[in-house]
């Protein structure tokens, strides 16, 4: 029977306090997922968890680039709700520096939080699936950019991204024999505050940069944080039983365009 429930299954979501994070998050306990909220923002975690019910949550304030506070963060949501059975790797950062200005630092600190802690998360919730023999399930989240090169100064952020989808092929491999499944989502460009700041900086010709944006999404339209949610949960639940190592745009069709494309908006 197909299953969209996850009625006493534990969640962690990183990344919880951004507009995917939150979004996820207010999906999974809507469906009955416990859920522990994990951000370096603390305040935003605690306003995320103020609208959600206080048995069915848990805020840990934890950086997921740092192994010790990992262990820590899977050792407290076992101890407070027994075990994890799903992870949703989303803590994430931009860049938009281009290559030839791109500093070690810039360059090495997208990595460890992009790939780094996706891997270090994975890793300390994929020790206890095995060891307490839970089939598991894991989605990480890319971008287009994973697949496709931007150009704009995107150049660490692709190839994290990227790094992403062929981290979740190879951990769907190393791992379908413990029924662990391991998939990826991969948004487009998301209709954030972020987003539309970036679009509205003159140096970067905003006004040519968001048609460009829309002109390669035949949904005429950028995703937002809410659509995700169906398609990490769809990923998470039973529904997916035989779904693993995929990547999954959720993108209103942009990975299907070229440069030769053409997109009506009427």
């Amino acid at each position: 029977m197909i299953n969209f429930q996850f009625d006493n299954e534990t969640a962690i979501v990183t990344g919880a306090a951004g507009g995917i994070g939150s979004a996820v998050s207010r999906g999974l306990v809507a469906s009955g997922a416990r859920v522990a909220l994990v951000d370096v923002n603390g305040d935003a975690l605690a306003a995320l968890a103020a609208e959600l019910p206080a048995e069915r949550v848990m805020v840990a304030v934890a950086d997921v680039r740092e192994p010790s506070q990992v262990t820590d963060l899977v050792s407290d949501v076992c101890g407070r709700f027994g075990s994890v059975e799903m992870l949703f790797n989303n803590a994430g950062t931009g860049s938009h520096t281009l290559p030839e200005d791109l500093g070690l630092d810039e360059w090495s600190a997208v990595l460890r939080l992009n790939l780094t802690g996706y891997f270090l998360m994975a890793q300390a919730v994929g020790r206890q699936m095995i060891d307490k023999k839970i089939a598991g399930r894991i989605v990480n989240t890319s971008s287009t950019c994973g697949s496709t090169a931007m150009g704009r100064g995107n150049f660490v952020y692709s190839i994290s991204k990227a790094g992403v989808l062929h981290f979740t092929r190879e951990l769907a491999l190393e791992w379908g024999h413990f029924g662990i499944r391991v998939n990826a989502i991969q948004p487009s460009q998301v209709d954030a505050p972020a987003m539309r700041t970036w679009m509205e900086d003159v140096s970067l010709d905003g006004e040519t940069l968001g048609f460009k944006f829309l002109n390669g999404v035949p949904m005429n339209r950028l995703v937002t944080a809410e659509d995700m949610v169906g398609p990490v949960c769809f990923l998470l639940s039973s529904a997916s039983a035989m779904v693993t190592g995929l990547a999954l745009p959720v993108d209103g069709g942009n990975l299907i365009c070229n440069v030769a494309s053409t997109v009506r908006h009427s």
